[in-house]
């Protein structure tokens, strides 16, 4: 049988966006390699996809449905559908409709759905309604063209995040939507029913309720109903002489318009200004705030973190405190946006200049540093722990949410509070601080957190609150950290499912794992496989060792090493990449890297790590050398040339100068 051929039928803005928002939180190797999975149709549709194209709405779905369970991202469905809105309302001139009541902006929906998809429609339909209160509620049925979509949870989670942006546009007065009918089965909506307890599931459309307290508002003044009466000759001289007041009225109201689009469009350039000054904060706070914790010590570390806004008041960090020990940070800056960021920034320099062995005391010189350079007109709260090699955790709280401790041995959470004040506002905050310790054991779990995670309600206006989370962390009983992270987040968005975010959530994992004596045996068995010159076994444990801890710094930089030395080069860029992500100023890294590359022709690549090697270390002969023989290969002599005299300059006996010697003579 000849397979059908799909016509385009949904915009590409839905799977733009969520690339876009994956991209941000998780980064672009990431989302790369999610498409090493994809089949060559769909490597075709996404070249070259932009918000404009229109592609079949099977593989879009398909794809989207890949996104969401590969980065378990069902909550970005709703925020992009508030995002796809307000993208098309700055790019599309959207004509209102003559409408006397408010509730009729819906009418203007179904238009609106359009732009983004020709595979299902919108038909509005009044309710009910109340003249005396002028409330109402208005039903919204999502109706399919064709066939049912098999992947429908993703509609009904954009659309409603779509729907709600809609309305803050239209409506005077909040609106409540919900949805009351499906075309999933219950079984395959993971406890969306504790959410909307009058829900109609397996019905041939989806169908959303809105109810709001102003549907019967006027949108625009009503029209008197036409006279009958004859009117005098005094009367028209009345009208006349209205007439001529409402021609200079007409004038003046025309001169005002003018003005009128000469400020919106000074306000258009002020908004601008302002978005790339956001975009610029929000670029500026991702370069200092970590997307991962390497692996420590026998200790793993998974990291939840979602900004409100496209600036976060939030921030987390962690810092080497000698050779032995590690800083562990979460804070929760007041406010949000630029300000917030501003504060951020000075509050994690002040962090990274303090690196003591009491936490206590470091709190009280950011607090003196935040009180010198802020002002007062901001503050800080934060959680920090340092850990050493024998588990031991000393800790301190201001203000800000204390810790939980899950017990592996009893599955029993501790909190790990204390005393504490806020940071930046009050100068004797020193005596409110105290450190505080404990110990951890094989399989123990910490979670830190801000505020946001605490304070987030459902719909029935109910704080997740701290049973909630404690009963969540200890139905992880005997899952590794990531597995963890994700089962405590599931449960969380399954609580918030159809509410705003109302603040910056973060949420940072911590385990001392049960396979630490595994993970030094496979080291040690490599290491005498390798010095044997066993490199394919040197590599088995290795490989092993790395399945373990596979954010450990150390064995993933011998893992590169050993695979070079077995030839098996791809792969040792793999993990040289994975390296780089979590130590990116190691420039004996980089010229591994540059190894490996070379050694498949792949010199432009090769070439840019060389430069970042030297950039990291100028006097750097390994990475010369290579450079060298890249320019070589390029039949460039004159540069190769250049860096021989560079090594030569910096180590006048480099074995590498023989060698190129011998390279530059040919």
């Amino acid at each position: 049988m000849q397979p059908t051929t799909q016509s385009p039928d949904v915009s590409g803005w839905r799977l733009c966006l969520l690339l876009q928002a994956l991209t941000a939180e998780y980064g672009e190797q990431a989302v790369l390699e999610w498409q090493h999975d994809l089949t060559p149709a769909q490597h075709d549709l996404l070249h070259g996809l932009t918000e404009q194209t229109w592609i079949p709405g099977e593989q879009e779905s398909s794809l989207l449905y890949s996104l969401c369970h590969r980065f378990d991202s069902w909550r970005h469905l709703a925020r992009i559908g508030k995002s796809c809105f307000h993208r098309l309302v700055e790019q599309n001139q959207i004509m209102p409709l003559q409408i006397q009541y408010e509730w009729e902006h819906i009418l203007q929906f179904p238009l609106f759905l359009q732009m983004i998809t020709n595979r299902l429609y919108a038909r509005p339909s009044l309710e009910s309604v109340d003249p005396d209160t002028a409330q109402g509620s208005v039903l919204l049925d999502l109706i399919y063209m064709d066939r049912l979509d098999p992947h429908s949870l993703i509609d009904v989670l954009f659309y409603e995040g779509l729907l709600r942006s809609f309305c803050q546009r239209t409506f005077w007065e909040e609106v409540e939507i919900s949805v009351t009918k499906t075309t999933m089965l219950q079984s395959d909506w993971p406890k969306r029913a504790a959410i909307h307890n009058n829900i109609q599931w397996a019905q041939g459309y989806h169908q959303f309720c809105l109810r709001s307290r102003a549907f019967l508002q006027p949108a625009v003044p009503a029209k008197p109903a036409p006279s009958s009466t004859i009117h005098s000759p005094n009367q028209f001289d009345k009208v006349l002489e209205k007439s001529v007041g409402l021609l200079k009225d007409k004038r003046e109201l025309t001169t005002s318009v003018e003005y009128l689009h000469m400020a919106n469009a000074q306000l258009e350039k002020q908004i601008a200004a302002s978005r790339r000054e956001l975009i610029m904060a929000r670029n500026i706070q991702k370069g200092f705030v970590p997307r991962r914790i390497p692996d420590w010590s026998g200790l793993q570390f998974w990291i939840k973190f979602y900004p409100m806004t496209e600036v976060s008041g939030d921030f987390y960090d962690y810092f080497s405190i000698g050779s032995n020990r590690l800083g562990l940070l979460v804070c929760d800056v007041s406010g949000h946006g630029v300000p917030a960021a501003l504060i951020t920034a000075i509050a994690k320099l002040s962090f990274n200049n303090h690196r003591l062995d009491s936490p206590a005391e470091v709190f009280n010189r950011v607090n003196l540093d935040l009180l010198r350079y802020v002002k007062q007109e901001g503050y800080l709260t934060g959680f920090y722990m340092l850990i050493d090699k024998d588990y031991n955790i000393i800790y301190s709280r201001a203000a800000g949410p204390a810790a939980f401790l899950c017990r592996a041995a009893t599955n029993e959470v501790e909190r790990l509070g204390g005393e504490g004040t806020l940071l930046g506002m009050f100068p004797d905050a020193s005596r409110h601080f105290r450190d505080q310790s404990t110990h951890l054991e094989p399989g123990d779990k910490v979670l830190i957190f801000t505020d946001g995670v605490l304070e987030a309600r459902n719909v029935h206006d109910e704080m997740y609150g701290e049973e909630r989370l404690i009963e969540a962390l200890q139905q992880t009983a005997g899952m590794d950290i990531q597995h963890t992270s994700e089962q405590v987040m599931r449960d969380f968005e399954r609580f918030t499912l159809g509410t705003d975010q109302g603040d910056d959530i973060t949420m940072i994992a911590m385990m001392l794992s049960e396979q630490q004596a595994e993970f030094n045996e496979y080291i040690s068995i490599a290491r005498r496989a390798f010095h044997a010159r066993e490199y394919q076994e040197a590599c088995r444990f290795m490989l092993a060792a790395v399945e373990i801890f596979p954010r450990h710094t150390t064995a993933l930089y011998i893992l590169a090493r050993y695979l070079i030395k077995a030839d098996r080069f791809r792969e040792a860029q793999e993990f040289l990449i994975r390296y780089n992500g979590l130590r990116p100023y190691n420039a004996d890294a980089w010229s591994l890297l540059a190894r490996s590359l070379l050694a498949e022709q792949n010199l432009a690549q090769a070439e840019d790590a060389l430069k970042r090697s030297l950039s990291l270390r100028s006097e750097n002969p390994r990475a010369l050398y290579l450079l060298a023989r890249l320019y070589l290969l390029q039949d460039k002599k004159d540069k190769a040339a250049q860096c021989a005299l560079e090594i030569k300059q910096i180590k006048p006996d480099s074995k590498y100068l023989e060698q190129l010697r011998a390279f530059l003579t040919d």
